[in-house]
């Protein structure tokens, strides 16, 4: 038995997987809205903003509302026209969400769909509006976070804890419809934005689509810039998209702090 548990703790050791370790001040506040331009190949495409919306109680619980939306420039929706818009309700502690709804506008596409997650039971069930809001429960393990989640998740991530410890920060997360699974490598890195060489926290996804997130080496480890390489085209290696913050407007109301994990 022993030389059975021994094996594990290397195993584990040696993989750097371990629970997410959160600070257990919140690095936003209620009101804050970050806006984030997106550009390929240099060309400024459209908008990303991420607003802390509100701190309110669904059934007895406190939750965290963030509002998301993504839209395109007027010339390129004169081509072709996104305007996709998102809500979040989501526990403060761990940043996981209980309920999630889309409403996408691409193009000749339209649709919206509701994620009603039931975090004790490991299920989310879905529901859109193009197959008539028919029922599609799934299940998971761990923890399951959306986009909105994700991003301020990894914001209160206590990466002196990782970094010494050389453990990476894995997440589950919903890609659209789809369960997926992120492994970042966390490190500090100095960065030029804007003429301005910035202290970041850089995480480099490990496999999957190879995703490279920057947040801000503050207190409130706001994001800076996320490269996301979007696919191959002969003569490019990749074509990455680019979003990074344009405008930040902090937040007023703070959020009572939550006992360490």
């Amino acid at each position: 038995m022993k030389i059975i548990l021994l094996i594990l703790l290397i195993f584990l050791f040696n993989t750097g997987f371990a629970e997410l370790k959160f600070f257990s001040d919140f690095p936003f506040k209620i009101g804050e809205k970050l806006i984030c331009s997106i550009s390929v190949l240099g060309v400024y495409i459209g908008d990303q903003e991420i607003f802390i919306e509100d701190l309110t109680n669904i059934d007895g619980q406190q939750v965290i509302v963030g509002y998301g939306r993504l839209s395109t420039t007027p010339f390129i929706s004169s081509l072709y026209k996104v305007d996709d818009r998102e809500r979040t309700y989501f526990l403060p502690k761990g940043f996981v969400p209980i309920y999630y709804e889309r409403w996408i506008n691409e193009g000749s596409w339209h649709d919206n769909i509701k994620f009603h997650f039931y975090p004790d039971s490991n299920k989310v069930d879905i529901a859109q509006k193009v197959n008539n809001y028919e029922n599609r429960p799934i299940t998971y393990s761990n923890v399951l976070r959306n986009y909105f989640t994700l991003i301020v998740a990894l914001r209160a991530v206590d990466y002196d804890y990782h970094i010494y410890h050389s453990l990476n920060v894995e997440i589950d997360y919903l890609f659209g419809t789809s369960l997926k699974k992120a492994i970042f490598k966390p490190t500090y890195k100095r960065i030029l934005m804007n003429g301005e060489e910035i202290s970041s926290i850089y995480l480099q996804e490990i496999g999957g689509i190879g995703i490279n997130f920057y947040f801000k080496n503050d207190a409130e480890r706001t994001p800076i810039r996320l490269v996301i390489p979007a696919f191959e085209v002969i003569g490019f290696k990749t074509i990455s998209v680019y979003v990074e913050l344009k405008e930040k407007i902090s937040g007023t109301r703070e959020i009572p702090p939550l006992k360490t994990n």
